[in-house]
């Protein structure tokens, strides 16, 4: 108890289809040669999993075409003071854990460009302790990329950034195929690191659940470069951070159909913002569920496109969406409220928060239940915004006023053909400000306020 325990030398490999566990106490534990490289790597591998407080270092488990460890794997516990992971390569066939104290980033990955696989039904954890990235190094321009291929699904309890100060730029990258993902933390810089590159989740394939507790922090961002979390095939996409901070583009994607909008936007006064880039809600609708205001921001000068490709709707009674896009546009390509009703809606509401135009390509509300899309205030465009463009058929308000504002000239355009478009409200006021409302050779409008 209390002892070192050291495999020295990265020639000193361990093999044999055996089970291997150390206790070490608060001795530290180092694996400087690859763990399981011939054969079909070791059983089990178990290093300080129930007690010890000793650091752990491992260099490689498996390699290029061995599998390390064919069993499972627990490498420390939620007293381990740190755990080292500085090889390239963390190949097993069983549920693997890495465990630390919550204190700092107890679990580092330093390997240059390290690739994690797991296999089907085996879930790839990292318990309690922040993880950091640093295995980049060199100038600004070299940028590794670690690697998680958990096809059993991926755990992240901390936070997950690159190292404060390195030189380089380290992205991160996730497939899970079926797996679920759930990162609990946040993504690149929490205040105590730096940004990380790019950040991919799942965007290439795989229908895994992910869970995203966030990526930066209202004062710095996460990522320096773009992030892409999800696709088409993407079961649900739950977003239940406060903050979504990166320099580059935000895009966020899951299936559509299956009843109900597939991205979930569930963390508390929620807030996507980027510096001037694009932000997109891709394939799937979503569903505001934090009973509160959701903000998103591209800039409010030179900003980027935000865009909806499904549905709008609200999961509970106070859900505000409030969007800032500077000269980017701002286009909802499906319905907003049809079956949930917002409690509010603010799209470019201040003249300080740009001229980008907007565009609804349909209706706000529905003629079926309650027909009020927005139930609240809605504030769309100021006295700046280069056009309002409303393609659909109904424009449905509750009880709160409703704002309608564009640059001064024929910027307010109805362009649904052979179509009636009604604007309402529930007995209160709406205004159009400004501009003059344009009318598409045979469209017509109608507006009620009772």
């Amino acid at each position: 108890n209390n002892g070192t325990v050291t495999f020295e030398t990265s020639g000193t490999t361990i093999n044999g289809a055996k089970t291997l566990t150390i206790s070490s106490g608060s001795g530290a534990v180092a694996f400087q040669g690859a763990i399981g490289t011939t054969g079909t790597g070791i059983g089990n591998l178990d290093v300080n999993k129930t007690s010890g407080s000793g650091s752990i270092e491992v260099f490689d488990i498996g390699d290029s075409t061995n599998v390390g460890v064919t069993g499972t794997v627990d490498i420390g516990n939620s007293n381990t003071t740190s755990i080292v992971l500085d090889g390239t390569t963390y190949k097993t066939d069983g549920a693997t854990e890495f465990d630390a104290v919550s204190t700092g980033q107890a679990i580092t990955i330093t390997g240059v460009s390290p690739t994690f696989t797991t296999t089907a039904g085996n879930l790839l954890k990292f318990a309690t302790a922040d993880v950091e990235l640093s295995g980049t190094a060199g100038g600004e321009s070299d940028i590794g990329t670690t690697t998680f291929n958990a096809a059993g699904g991926l755990t992240i309890e901390g936070n997950i950034i690159a190292k404060s100060g390195m030189s380089g730029v380290e992205s991160l990258t996730i497939s899970s195929g079926a797996g679920a993902i759930d990162i609990a933390g946040t993504v690149g810089n929490d205040g105590n690191g730096k940004a990380l590159g790019t950040l991919l989740i799942n965007n290439a394939a795989g229908a895994g659940t992910i869970d995203l507790g966030g990526i930066g922090t209202d004062t710095v961002v996460g990522t320096s470069g773009n992030a892409t979390v999800g696709n088409a095939l993407t079961a649900t996409l739950t977003l239940d951070g406060a903050e979504y901070n990166t320099t580059g583009t935000q895009t966020y994607v899951a299936k559509s159909g299956g009843g109900g909008q597939n991205i979930d936007i569930t963390g508390t006064a929620a807030t996507f913002a980027t510096s001037g880039a694009d932000i997109a809600f891709n394939t799937s609708g979503i569903n505001l569920k934090n009973n509160g205001t959701t903000t998103i921001s591209s800039g409010t000068s030179g900003g980027g496109n935000i865009s909806f490709a499904g549905g709008v709707e609200a999961d509970g009674t106070l859900d505000v969406l409030t969007i800032t896009s500077g000269s980017g546009s701002v286009t909802f390509s499906g319905k907003i409220g049809a079956t949930e009703e917002l409690a509010g809606l603010n799209v470019n509401a201040a003249n300080t928060d740009g001229a980008g135009a907007i565009v609804f390509a349909d209706d706000i509300g529905d003629s079926n239940g309650v027909e009020a899309g927005v139930l609240g205030t809605t504030v769309i465009g100021n006295n700046t915004t280069t056009s309002i463009d409303f393609q659909g058929a109904l424009y449905s308000f509750g009880t709160g006023t409703t704002n309608i504002e564009a640059q001064s000239g024929e910027f307010i355009d109805i362009t649904k053909n052979a179509t009636t478009v009604e604007f309402k409200t529930s007995g209160t006021s709406i205004s159009f400000d400004t501009a003059e409302i344009d009318l598409e050779d045979g469209s017509n409008i109608s507006i009620a306020s009772a």
